[in-house]
């Protein structure tokens, strides 16, 4: 099960990321903390060839023109803050779901694509939405609100603030913080690289 689960989540985790972290210069830093662990761990390197081998194959089969289908993935935003400007709205964040989501799909604007990758763009049958249930069962509006002082210089301190992925994969999470220890944009982990609970996306409000 956890095996079926790492293959879903592995063409979403490449899909996502780049479209929260590519808004400015900043850096997104995803490959150089996931080679960390990969090169202290030959058995995680070992498990991620296996998962983007079965990510291919599983992507061929369910997400291709034969397949069809929007597959919507359950996302959390975790707002991080100290009662700064990171404190972003409810209406900005459903803007960039919106934006995000058009782009993940094909439909914004690709005129200004290089000629050589026009050929490429496709709808990823991907759509990011809010999620309406916690891991308690209870009904939300997919965002949270933690107010600390960890949201300036976060990494993976924050992830113990709030967490809807202690042992299950059942949301997309999006930690927003003030800045990013490392000085980076943002980051995330290749599936199979950590454990559930360490699984998303931490990335700068602004950058957001």
């Amino acid at each position: 099960m956890k095996t079926m689960i790492l293959r879903k989540c592995l063409p979403l985790i490449l899909a996502v990321a780049p479209f929260f972290a590519s808004a400015q210069k900043l850096t997104c830093t995803t490959h150089g903390r996931t080679n960390e662990i990969l090169e202290s761990s030959p058995e995680k390197r070992a498990l991620i060839e296996q998962l983007n081998r079965e990510a291919e194959l599983y992507t061929a089969e369910h997400y291709g023109e034969r397949a069809g289908g929007l597959k919507v993935i359950p996302t959390v935003i975790h707002v991080i803050h100290n009662n700064g400007a990171e404190n972003i709205s409810k209406t900005s964040i459903l803007n960039i779901m919106e934006s995000v989501n058009t782009e993940l799909r094909g439909l914004n604007n690709t005129s200004s694509v290089s000629a050589d990758f026009q050929g490429l763009i496709a709808d990823t049958q991907f759509e990011l939405r809010l999620a309406k249930i916690d891991e308690s069962g209870n009904c939300t509006d997919g965002i949270t609100r933690t107010v600390s002082s960890l949201t300036n210089g976060a990494g993976e301190n924050v992830k113990d603030l709030v967490n809807w992925n202690d042992g299950s994969r059942r949301y997309l999470q999006v930690w927003l913080v003030a800045s990013v220890g490392s000085g980076a944009g943002g980051y995330t982990y290749l599936p199979g690289s950590v454990s559930a609970r360490s699984n998303g996306i931490i990335i700068r409000t602004a950058q957001f």
